[in-house]
């Protein structure tokens, strides 16, 4: 990947990739693993991975119209995009396991 690293790539590791994720979505399930955070520290990490992942996905040419839609409570409907998409932009995807 050129440029500078993903500093967030993990986030993208253990996602499905037939499921579709927003960046909002990739970041919830991420910051959920975490432990030890104060809500505030939650909140502002939340609120970084968003817009960080949202970069990612415009440099990434990530069509917008995406691949569906994904529902968080409390939100409308956004566009998404398959968890394959987000791992090739990152450099992390293995069409060897891709899921049939």
């Amino acid at each position: 990947m050129a440029g500078r690293p993903l500093k967030y790539i993990d986030a993208f590791k253990n996602l499905d990739d037939k499921d579709v994720y927003s960046p909002a979505k990739i970041a919830r399930l991420h910051v959920d693993t975490l432990k030890n955070l104060s809500e505030d520290e939650r909140k502002e990490l939340l609120r970084r991975m968003r817009h960080t992942f949202s970069r990612f996905r415009k440099s990434h040419g990530f069509e917008n119209t995406g691949d569906g839609t994904v529902e968080l409570k409390g939100q409308s409907p956004v566009i998404a995009w398959f968890g394959y998409r987000w791992k090739e932009a990152a450099g992390i995807y293995d069409s060897s396991t891709k899921k049939s």
